[in-house]
Formats: structure tokens, sequence, C-alpha cells
């Protein structure tokens, strides 16, 4: 499952560049994965997977403490002091043990019950529309409600964009929410495809190619 969540905040330098970026360690995964199922609760394609408002934040921290699992073991999860977080994909991830594989499946089948076809046939559509060539992937960025404002996604943000433009790489992300649009597109993404996920709900395809400023 590998589909971008984003809640941003307009960067203010000052506060931002006094602190430090770090790889997030095991140890910070049950706090990332709550900060990320809280902020996102509300993202629209969030809100579609997880109709039911009641269990949504639940599922939503469930979701993203497994993915940040892997992630957090390849050294592709950042944090300024757990305020804020970012968690990528790199162009050639490693790949899904069998075990990993099957522990995947069975949480979408219990998570998600007889929908599960209908929200894997979501997340393949909106693969099939990426780069074709390999690219960092945003899956989410968010900042806990208490710290917005500071800049520290645009913070963590930059530090990604100085490296694929060091090595020449390509940076893709979705975001369901059209107020995300402009946030991004300061730092150089453009938005190369939509796609409509149900009446209400669309995504947004954005690329970012290196020194793209």
């Amino acid at each position: 499952m590998q589909r971008t969540h984003h809640k941003v905040d307009t960067p203010k330098q000052s506060d931002a560049y006094s602190q430090p970026i770090r790889n997030a360690l095991p140890v910070d995964i049950p706090a990332l994965g709550t900060l990320l199922g809280r902020v996102l609760a509300n993202d629209p394609l969030l809100q579609w997977i997880y109709p039911d408002g009641k269990r949504r934040t639940q599922g939503v921290v469930r979701q993203f403490s497994r993915l940040l699992k892997a992630r957090v073991r390849d050294g592709v999860v950042t944090t300024i002091d757990g305020k804020s977080v970012a968690v990528w994909t790199p162009p050639s991830p490693p790949p899904q043990s069998r075990w990993e594989r099957y522990s995947e499946s069975f949480h979408m089948r219990r998570a998600h019950g007889r929908r599960v076809h209908e929200i894997r046939n979501c997340f393949q559509r909106m693969a099939e529309r990426h780069p074709p060539t390999p690219h960092w992937y945003l899956l989410a960025l968010a900042t806990a409600p208490e710290y917005c404002g500071q800049g520290l996604a645009g913070r963590l943000l930059e530090e990604m964009l100085a490296r694929c433009d060091r090595e020449s790489q390509t940076i893709a992300l979705e975001t369901s929410q059209e107020s995300n649009l402009a946030f991004y597109q300061q730092f150089g993404f453009t938005v190369t495809d939509e796609l409509l996920i149900d009446v209400g709900v669309k995504s947004w395809l954005m690329c970012r190619e290196a020194g793209s400023l």
C-alpha cells in the first residue's frame, strides 16, 4: 500500500532551520504512526478508504505504523524531533519478503473486508500513472498541529530535494487535498495527472524533475 497523504504547513525558516533532521528509529514508530493517523485521518482519500469516522483514526494509525516499519529499517523516514515526519519510498525499494506480502494482504482484508478489491484497484490505477523511470516517492508528509506554521514540513522536503538535485532524480507524490497543490508548486512540483476516485474524491499526481525550483 503506497499512497501519498499530506498535511503541510507554510515554511517559516527562522524556526525550521534551527532544528536538526534525523532518520527515524524503531523506537519512534509508535509516536510517528500516531502523529500520521491523528493528522491525516481527515484526508479525503483516507476518508474514502475508512468510511467509518469512529474507527478511521485508529485504522490510519495502524496502517502507517505497518508502513513505517520497513521504511524506518531502510532509512527513508526522516523527522524533526517527532514534530514533523516525511516517509519515502526509494527508486529501487527492496522486494517484500514472503511474510511481508502475506502480512500486508492479511491486514488489508481485516481492515477493509469486502472492499479490499475495490481499494486495491484504486491503488493500482494510481500506480499506473507514476513516472516509468525509477524515482523517489513521497508517501506521507505531516506535522503535528501544535507545531504547524514553523516550516518543519518544508524543511524535511527541502532536504530530499537537495539530494535529488545532486543525484538527478525525479520525485513523485500524490495528494487528495487541493489546498496542498500550491505548497508543492513552490518547491518545483507540477501536476502531471488527475484521477477521479469517487464522487468528491480526486487524487492529483505531482512530479518534480531535478533542478526544478
